[in-house]
């Protein structure tokens, strides 16, 4: 009890006493090398915070922990609390759409934001839209990079976007990939997991929502979300043009991600 209620009450009322990155969880395993501070919090708080941190599917406090859900990790870096009203949202692909698509971006100096991208981003802001980034990382799966190369890249991006997305989110699996992301997971797109889950942490309301990226996976995930979906022509965009359109002919098709924006924040 000497931990147990002070534990429960800093949970309740969402007072973290860590760091962000206190606990990494995945389906077989979790490691608290590197991610708590030992003088401020205990092994049994950390764990009790875990538990209660699954049971109860709300943000308590600046920052959540990560989640696993059937087998998959998914990275929540929430800016904010859920929003008491629903809120639409802008779902972003990364690489093509926000930033130049490197094949497996592994270093930081690759990250390049398109063209106008911080200011149209900044506007949808202004116009009342949430941000959540939704990008698929296989490179950890094979082993061109590891997961804490992908928080930090994403952390980076955000950073030089001047703090603008609400969610970050990323999946790490590839079945044909190394273990332990050998994985069928539900979060890799086109799946909805990853969506799925952003629903959930921040309140938001799919009427008025977008998925925008360069791939008909991209495309996909939105379709199958419900959502409207539309597809850019940076990255991959050119090349999967074709295939989406037979696909879903009613897919608009911008010439990148500040066209698009542009033009959602004209319809809406």
């Amino acid at each position: 009890l000497n931990w147990f209620i002070p534990a429960l009450v800093n949970n309740i009322v969402g007072s973290f006493t860590g760091t962000k990155d206190e606990l990494l969880t995945c389906a077989w395993f979790f490691d608290l090398k590197n991610s708590m501070n030992a003088s401020l919090i205990s092994f049994p708080v950390i764990l009790l915070k875990f538990v209660l941190n699954c049971l109860v599917p709300t943000c308590l406090g600046d920052w959540q922990w990560p989640r696993v859900m059937s087998n998959k990790i998914i990275e929540f870096h929430p800016l904010k609390t859920p929003m008491q009203t629903p809120k639409s949202t802008i779902f972003l692909d990364r690489d093509g759409c926000i930033i130049e698509d490197t094949h497996y971006l592994s270093q930081l100096s690759e990250i390049k934001p398109f063209a106008g991208v911080n200011e149209v981003l900044l506007k949808a802001k202004k116009a009342g839209y949430l941000l959540v980034m939704l990008t698929n990382q296989s490179g950890v799966a094979k082993g061109i990079f590891d997961e804490d190369f992908v928080k930090t890249a994403n952390s980076h991006l955000n950073k030089m976007l001047g703090g603008v997305l609400d969610g970050i989110y990323y999946c790490p699996h590839r079945p044909d990939g190394n273990a332990p992301y050998n994985i069928h997971c539900d979060c890799r797109k086109p799946k909805t997991g990853m969506a799925e889950q952003a629903f959930k942490d921040l309140n938001l309301k799919k009427e008025g929502s977008w998925m925008i990226g360069d791939k008909m996976a991209d495309v996909k995930l939105g379709q199958d979300f419900g959502i409207q979906s539309g597809l850019v022509m940076t990255g991959h965009g050119e090349e999967e043009k074709a295939k989406v359109l037979a696909q879903y002919p009613q897919t608009p098709v911008f010439s990148g991600l500040v066209a698009a924006i542009e033009e959602i924040l004209k319809k809406n």
